[in-house]
């Protein structure tokens, strides 16, 4: 989380970045894919 908008910046920048579907899958190959929100427990 940003304290202020100086470190928000970048994060909002990194919103335009132009991402190919190859690299976009090259990323996505580094980790597993989280499963669905219903198959998590949910606390009350």
């Amino acid at each position: 989380s940003a304290s202020g908008a100086d470190q928000l910046a970048p994060s909002i920048k990194a919103m335009s970045f132009p991402l190919s579907e190859d690299l976009y899958n090259q990323i996505s190959a580094l980790s597993p894919t989280p499963p669905p929100a219903t198959d998590r427990i949910e606390e009350a």
